[in-house]
């Protein structure tokens, strides 16, 4: 009978990346809305997810995604899938976020 490799032999070539990110929460401050440096529409909200413990994430979205949650309000729950993003900011400080592909607003 022939066996077959773990996934842990796989070569690093063979690995492929997924950056997908699903997170429910609800709106912790009124949405930010502005224009990045080449004039797209960026809005941002904090999205505060609780486990076992509440951690508040920066979700940006941008255009047609921005136009539909620049309405949404402090404590509408929501769901948001979207890419992890890791920039550097000023002073240069690293910020993980969300970049929203989509955002659901959830009904009670």
């Amino acid at each position: 009978m022939e066996s077959q490799k773990a996934s842990s032999d796989a070569s690093p070539e063979s690995n492929c990346d997924v950056n997908f990110a699903f997170l429910t929460g609800t709106v912790s401050a009124d949405i930010d809305v502005g224009t990045t440096g080449q004039g797209s529409k960026c809005a941002t909200m904090l999205l505060r997810v609780d486990q076992k413990r509440s951690i508040i994430v920066r979700v940006n979205a941008y255009e047609r995604t921005a136009d539909y949650i620049e309405d949404f309000s402090e404590g509408d729950r929501v769901m948001v899938r979207g890419e992890l993003i890791t920039r550097l900011a000023r002073g240069g400080v690293s910020v993980t976020e969300i970049k929203a592909h989509v955002v659901s607003r959830l009904t009670a």
